[in-house]
């Protein structure tokens, strides 16, 4: 069964210049097998019956964070906190004032 690629080697190349990322030799290829098997993986999913309300579900106990020997009971809550001042934040970028300047390397070289 030959089936038309999900994701192609250059859906992953224009990917990896809009985030700025130099793919090495090779791996154009490597990820656009993996996202398309991980995309029929996702397919597959889709057409599976599950239940359709949360009382179908068998009750759990709350998951420990991977690598941890401490119950999530035993972490902090997350609480929102101040952030930094809008004025230092736009310093970090080349910003207008209102918006931070963003290149788009998507449109260079694409005609």
């Amino acid at each position: 069964m030959n089936r038309q690629p999900l994701v192609t080697e250059t859906d992953i190349t224009r990917l990896a210049r809009a985030a700025c990322l130099r793919l090495l030799p090779g791996e154009a290829a490597r990820y656009a097998a993996q996202t398309d098997a991980a995309l029929r993986e996702l397919e597959a999913l889709g057409g599976l019956s599950l239940p359709q309300t949360a009382s179908q579900f068998a009750p759990q106990s709350a998951p420990e964070p991977p690598g941890s020997a401490l119950p999530v009971e035993a972490l902090r809550a997350d609480e929102p906190a101040p952030s930094l001042p809008r004025e230092e934040l736009l310093r970090a970028g080349a910003g207008d004032g209102a918006c931070f300047a963003s290149p788009m390397p998507w449109r260079e070289g694409e005609g």
